[in-house]
């Protein structure tokens, strides 16, 4: 498998994964570059308010990690900015001292088995 086809395995992933979390669409965009120090970027835009963006997005990576491929998740909003800088430092620090988070297979053998 090459690397152009895990990514896009990986989007479609965590395009129907948001979907579900959010109970419905709300990514604008989502697109991929390579940055010369973190490496693979998946940058995501939501349609959504600061507050909402911020949520889902920090749902979004507590809950899956990449087994075999390195990538960073970026979030992006096109809504309204409607929280103070503490609590976007209070995101960044969840984002920084997160738990460990679950394989995507694993997300979907447990959603199976119920």
């Amino acid at each position: 498998m090459t690397a152009d086809n895990i990514i896009n395995d990986i989007i479609s992933f965590i395009s129907k994964y948001i979907k579900e979390l959010a109970g419905r669409d709300v990514i604008e965009e989502i697109r991929t570059y390579k940055d010369p120090d973190y490496g693979t970027v998946i940058e995501i835009t939501f349609d959504l308010d600061t507050k909402e963006a911020l949520d889902l997005g920090l749902k979004l990576i507590k809950s899956i990690t990449f087994k075999d491929y390195e990538a960073i998740i970026n979030v992006k909003w096109t809504g309204e900015n409607n929280v103070t800088k503490d609590e976007i430092e209070d995101y960044l620090i969840e984002v920084i001292y997160r738990p460990k988070a679950k394989e995507p297979s694993d997300i979907s053998e447990e959603r199976d088995k119920r």
